[in-house]
């Protein structure tokens, strides 16, 4: 997207060209942040309202009328379905695009008002708010106000969903950490990382890697880090209660509530014996 003296236009990056009409703010300094699927876009120029138009038609889909300045933390859900967007002196607003209406969000006081000094975003879905707090992370669902169970961390964390909401990445100055969001007790990958300036996580569970940016301009590198791709793995819905290694660390016995497993000692299932049981009472 490029802003113009005609309007924002879209770029055609395969074609080479403009597609579709202008739309939206009348000058080169327009801000704007797209939707993930980039239908959809939030813009607004210095002095104006935080507006959202459809970005193949060029029709406006909102207009929030909030010119105050400071509104640079934008998000629109995935679905285009919400905007959420933190004025200067806060709190937390949350627009519903096609009713057109802002939504009463009693629940932002959980989170003193959601425009802390973490960064926010929408889950996957479109239907919770993750927000980073000193202690970790917080998702509560815009509509009701129901908390998912939260993630403690080392710190104010940088946050990444993978894109179907089942895995989220952590990084502080001193952790990187991905976590099951179903059963977020314990992380599935914990990684001590050192103090440079880190940004722009990303995790991307499909091709197995966790990338980031690293260090500051003009020496600005990106940083990939494999996630478990020595071999193909299946992560677990529900965690461990107990684990135990035989003498010779060749057998590996493992418990979950009623259910017990035994696997090799690098964790695969063994051959030949059955791949899990029934306990009479809860296993040890």
């Amino acid at each position: 997207a490029l802003g113009t003296d005609r309007g924002i236009r879209m770029w055609d990056l395969y074609e080479e060209g403009f597609t579709g009409p202008a739309f939206g703010p009348r000058t080169s300094g327009a801000r704007g942040w797209f939707a993930p699927t980039g239908e959809v876009l939030a813009a607004r120029a210095p002095g104006g309202p935080l507006q959202v138009w459809d970005t193949t038609t060029g029709r406006e889909l909102l207009d929030t009328g909030d010119t105050r300045p400071g509104t640079d933390r934008v998000h629109v859900s995935p679905g285009a379905g919400l905007l959420a967007y933190c004025p200067a002196e806060g709190p937390l607003r949350i627009w519903d695009i096609g009713d057109r209406r802002i939504l009463d969000t009693p629940w932002t006081d959980r989170v003193n008002g959601g425009c802390g000094t973490g960064e926010f975003r929408f889950t996957p879905d479109g239907r919770a708010l993750a927000f980073a707090t000193t202690r970790g992370v917080r998702t509560i669902e815009v509509r009701t106000g129901r908390e998912h169970p939260r993630i403690v961390t080392d710190g104010l964390p940088q946050l990444a969903f993978s894109t179907d909401g089942a895995h989220l990445a952590t990084l502080t100055p001193t952790t990187l950490r991905i976590w099951r969001t179903a059963v977020p007790d314990s992380p599935v990958l914990h990684l001590p990382m050192s103090g440079i300036t880190r940004s722009d996580l990303r995790l991307d569970m499909t091709e197995g890697a966790v990338r980031f940016r690293e260090g500051e301009a003009p020496a600005l590198t990106v940083r990939t880090i494999g996630v478990d791709t020595t071999e193909p793995r299946v992560w677990e819905h529900a965690p461990l209660s107990a684990a135990a290694f035989s003498e010779d660390a060749e057998v590996l016995a493992t418990a979950r509530s009623r259910t017990y497993g035994i696997r090799d000692g690098d964790g695969r299932l063994r051959q030949g014996i059955p791949q899990a049981g029934e306990c009479a009472a809860p296993c040890r």
